[in-house]
């Protein structure tokens, strides 16, 4: 008998379908999957945006960034890929804008 121990990795399965539901106000969407007809997903860190621009429009980028901790060039990236997906919209100017979360 040799001795020592063994290490069993278990892969969670991806063809069970578990959402975590979160909501935020008009938009009704789950982590991984998304409720509506917006094309692709959204991922946790782009929910946690959206929340964040719900509650303050006129919040800028560095506000954005300090109020959910992460790092600016993540915030940029994200909310990027939700003004390409249409989700999100910058009205107005640069100093007095807000942030436009559109309706699914």
């Amino acid at each position: 008998m040799k001795s020592g121990f063994v290490v069993v990795f278990y892969r969670p399965d991806f063809r069970e379908e578990k959402i975590i539901n979160e909501d935020i106000g008009e938009y009704n969407m789950s982590i991984g999957v998304l409720n509506g007809g917006l094309n692709g997903v959204l991922n946790s860190v782009q929910i946690r945006i959206l929340k964040f621009i719900k509650e303050k429009p006129k919040a800028t980028i560095a506000e954005i960034t300090d109020g959910l901790n992460m790092k600016r060039r993540t915030v940029e990236r994200e909310m990027r890929e939700l003004r390409g997906k249409e989700i999100i919209e910058r009205k107005g100017s640069k100093k007095t804008g807000y942030w436009e979360a559109k309706q699914v």
